[in-house]
């Protein structure tokens, strides 16, 4: 057994990190609030929605973790081990903030890793996934629908090109992801954690950011905050915590399409 997370690295260019982060931050909570969201000022407002920036490093990536990635890991039964609250779980909603972030900040990716044994990057911009890279099925795909069909496996075979396009890559970047995307990881040996890494080093990812969502599942009994399993290399002060709530019920609407 492996880890499981959802991730997004928010790409800020050339522009300062530390003005990028506040400029990302007033994006999301405008995202949030036209959603329905409110913005809360403190964890002692029982928010059930936690978006949380990474810390602003000479490099042209944030990291954004939120709490509605988690759908594997806790459900609105749990409450948070921090708070005694429940949060809201729901991937669509996540991928609508993403979608939003794309269109008014900047090119977005969502890192998905499954059981560390299959992992995905999906490239957002101007509100739109332009690509896709997977290097295998998840557990459940393999389970229950057999895999991919080849159409599907070209699918995610990913176009480093695009990639290219959007993030300013040099041309060597664009060939060294071609060979990090393997078309089929068994022959060429690489691992799903080996490929995040390779990815990373080539984007000019944070490694450790990039190696856990807002929650940390997998084989263990319970889920890890992004806190703890990134507190061997940052201090707690480096991540920017801004709070929501919603009802639960207007969450179930939104996704019902009521």
């Amino acid at each position: 057994m492996g880890d499981d997370y959802a991730t997004l690295q928010v790409y800020v260019g050339q522009v300062s990190p530390f003005e990028a982060r506040q400029t990302l931050l007033r994006v999301v909570i405008e995202l949030l609030t036209t959603r329905g969201f409110i913005h809360v000022p403190s964890e002692a407002h029982f928010p059930n929605r936690v978006i949380a920036v990474g810390p602003a490093e000479n490099r042209p990536w944030l990291a954004v973790y939120d709490s509605m990635s988690g759908p594997y890991y806790g459900s609105t039964d749990e409450p948070d081990e921090e708070n005694d609250r429940a949060l809201l779980f729901s991937f669509t909603d996540y991928v609508e903030l993403v979608k939003g972030i794309s269109r008014q900040f900047g090119p977005s990716v969502i890192i998905q890793m499954d059981d560390s044994c299959a992992v995905s990057f999906e490239l957002f911009v101007g509100g739109q996934v332009v690509d896709e890279y997977a290097d295998s099925p998840t557990l459940g795909c393999a389970l229950y629908m057999g895999g991919w069909t080849e159409e599907q496996r070209k699918k995610k075979a990913g176009q480093p090109e695009i990639w290219g396009k959007h993030l300013g890559l040099a041309a060597e970047a664009v060939a060294e992801l071609r060979q990090r995307w393997p078309l089929d990881k068994k022959k060429n040996g690489d691992c799903s954690t080996g490929i995040l890494d390779s990815t990373a080093k080539i984007l000019d990812w944070n490694e450790n950011l990039c190696s856990t969502g807002y929650f940390l599942g997998g084989d263990i009994s319970t889920s890890l905050k992004y806190k703890y399993f990134l507190s061997r290399w940052f201090h707690p002060d480096d991540f920017i915590e801004i709070y929501f709530r919603k009802n639960e019920h207007c969450i179930e609407s939104n996704l019902s399409g009521r």
